[in-house]
């Protein structure tokens, strides 16, 4: 787990939260967790499954080649050096899909997600 510290952090914020907590029957520290946890995991974000469903509602049916690459089963697994491994990850992250529906859906979301990034940035001021 990672460790946050904050800096600057007004007296009036830290107290308020400290009320909080107490009102809440946690330590500031659990009450901060719970804060943050609401933060980012509202219940309107996109979840990764249904970000999937999207991009494969909008590619349709999957070809008969695509379905025989679902049936072989689990691979073996390789080995793969640092490099290598950083480069399937990017490749994850970022893929490039074969099937040209899923490359045109796969483009528009990711469209979205820099159009987000870059208000979000704007937004912050950097």
């Amino acid at each position: 787990m990672a460790n946050v510290h904050i800096r600057n952090l007004p007296d009036e914020v830290y107290r308020a939260i400290q009320l909080q907590a107490s009102q809440h029957g946690r330590s500031t520290e659990a009450e901060i967790h719970a804060i943050l946890e609401m933060a980012v995991m509202r219940e309107n974000r996109q979840k990764l499954g249904t970000l999937l469903a999207s991009i494969a509602r909008e590619a349709g049916p999957l070809t008969d080649e695509e379905h025989a690459l679902f049936e072989q089963g689990p691979m073996e697994p390789i080995r793969v050096s640092m490099q290598g491994a950083d480069r399937i990850m990017a490749a994850l992250y970022n893929p490039i899909p074969a099937n040209a529906k899923l490359r045109s859906a796969a483009s528009g979301h990711r469209k979205t997600a820099s159009d987000f990034e870059d208000k979000k940035n704007n937004k912050d001021g950097t």
